[in-house]
């Protein structure tokens, strides 16, 4: 059985990976149904205007914006006393932010939808805001419009779903009528490193009517697609030298090097040489056969698993599984379908979208993806493992191709149009494994957390030779802590942790 080995040398204290460790803490949103009898105490209620007003109707949550007293607006040419609902968010973290909202505005000035904000306080400038996503009824826009990243399109509909999501500083908008059928209505970058995000309601009397604007949240849901595992979240980028066999350079147009890609560093190989694995590479003309990427990892408690990885099968039907195999044998098994996590995307000949937001993301566009100057993309996916692989050796990840699916035209096996599945990147989220020493009254102590299970603390007084012994004073348990008391010596101690 293999020996992974996580050292502490003299007295260091040191989190010690076998790869570069990267540590991203995070404020996490949260989801709400709207069905309890008050609002979650996370939220923060501003209602400036005091004729406003919000209620729980136990299946949704309604907001009033007034006529009344002014109005309530977030316009710099009139006010800012629309009623919104905030909560906070690590602006590093990369999410996707849905909600289904009833609302038919009739008159003018009324609108309802999403709110990015630097202030869960009251407002004094535009630039405390962006409406990112709105139903409205604004005349000088088309009368009844909607909105989700970018222009007001025409839209009747008295029930709307809008969904945005959030890539580094890019967004991207949808609405529905449904919340099935999605239609993409923008585009755009914006660099303001928003710390809250929630819900709003305005209506302004322009027009002279004694009419507020109310609106019914079914719910609130947000996905972070760069979501922490644990309060500290140690990324380890794993290198696909072991397995890269691309027979061109699938990915020419894209950064090189160290990455982070919705929150999540990456470590993308050169393009100087074969920079990713793909299920042709070893393959013949013609050959449809089934291809196996098996990629050595060795990283102990790992949470999750994020991917890059792309296809080019034009057909909706094929299934890549991917396998994630543990030192005793423990596996689990997460299939990428076609237009669920994974898609074909080749210069618009193949477009077919991804439907789990909560699982993939686009994050790179135009890319070329062959020894042909064609556009594609490339999508990541975050995977979270079984709970039983935090006290485990990830050893290996497996992703297996099925071979041709849909096309029968042998030429085809080694052009942009084959239809194989092809990796860009691969790492793996884990908790620290930390070894910590200290000095305590002519004593050295020697300390790992209990949940580090299958860990024993070897000695040696000499590097060089190699020598390892299991420390001679057993550790005992105290708080949460394995602890192990070892007398001070004038002759150099080396200690470090050892998985069995």
């Amino acid at each position: 059985m293999k020996k992974f080995r996580f050292e502490l040398i003299g007295c260091l204290h040191l989190l010690a990976w076998l790869g570069q460790v990267f540590q991203l803490p995070a404020q996490v949103p949260f989801s709400d149904s709207f069905t309890a009898g008050t609002l979650n105490p996370g939220w923060t209620l501003q209602s400036p205007n005091p004729d406003s007003s919000y209620r729980l109707t136990g299946s949704n949550l309604t907001i009033t914006a007034s006529w009344n007293l002014g109005g309530s607006d977030l316009y710099s040419g009139t006010e800012f006393a629309a009623p919104r609902l905030f909560q906070p968010v690590d602006p590093s973290l990369d999410w996707i932010l849905e909600t289904e909202v009833a609302f038919a505005p009739g008159d003018n000035y009324q609108g309802a939808g999403l709110l990015l904000a630097a202030t869960n306080g009251l407002f004094n400038s535009q630039n405390n805001f962006s409406r990112v996503a709105e139903r409205a009824f604004y005349p000088n826009a088309g009368g009844n419009v909607i909105r989700s990243e970018g222009a007001y399109v025409a839209y009747s509909s008295g029930l709307s779903y809008l969904r945005v999501q959030k890539i580094g500083t890019n967004y991207t908008g949808w609405f529905s009528a449904d919340g099935i059928n999605w239609t993409l209505n923008g585009t755009g970058t914006d660099p303001n490193p928003w710390p809250f995000l929630g819900l709003f309601v305005i209506r302004y009397p322009w027009d002279g009517a004694p009419v507020d604007s109310t609106a019914a949240f079914s719910y609130f849901k947000v996905t972070v697609t760069s979501p922490p595992s644990s309060p500290l979240t140690n990324y380890v980028p794993v290198s696909l030298a072991p397995v890269a066999n691309a027979v061109n350079h699938r990915m020419v147009n894209t950064p090189i090097g160290l990455q982070v890609l919705g929150g999540v560093p990456f470590n993308l190989l050169p393009t100087t040489g074969n920079n990713s694995w793909d299920a042709i590479g070893n393959t013949a003309v013609g050959d449809t056969s089934t291809q196996v990427m098996n990629l050595p990892v060795r990283i102990y408690g790992a949470t999750a698993v994020d991917t890059l990885i792309n296809t080019s099968w034009g057909n909706s039907g094929t299934l890549v599984p991917l396998t994630f195999t543990c030192s005793d044998g423990t596996s689990y098994a997460f299939n990428l379908s076609p237009g669920g996590e994974i898609r074909d995307w080749l210069n618009n000949v193949y477009v077919n979208s991804l439907s789990d937001f909560a699982v993939a993301s686009e994050v790179y566009s135009n890319v070329a993806a062959s020894d042909l100057a064609t556009p594609a993309r490339i999508d990541m996916q975050h995977i979270p493992l079984p709970a039983a692989f935090s006290t485990r050796v990830l050893t290996n990840i497996n992703l297996t191709d099925n071979g041709v699916t849909g096309n029968s035209d042998s030429a085809y096996s080694h052009s942009i149009s084959a239809q194989r599945a092809f990796v860009y990147g691969i790492t793996v989220a884990a908790p620290p494994v930390v070894l910590n020493i200290a000095p305590a009254a002519g004593s050295v102590l020697l300390s790992w957390k209990t949940n580090l299970i299958g860990f024993n603390l070897l000695s040696s007084t000499n590097l060089v030779s190699g020598n390892w012994a299991t420390n001679a004073n057993a550790p005992a348990i105290i708080g949460g802590q394995f602890v192990a008391t070892n007398a001070v010596s004038f002759q150099p101690h080396f200690y470090r942790l050892e998985h069995n």
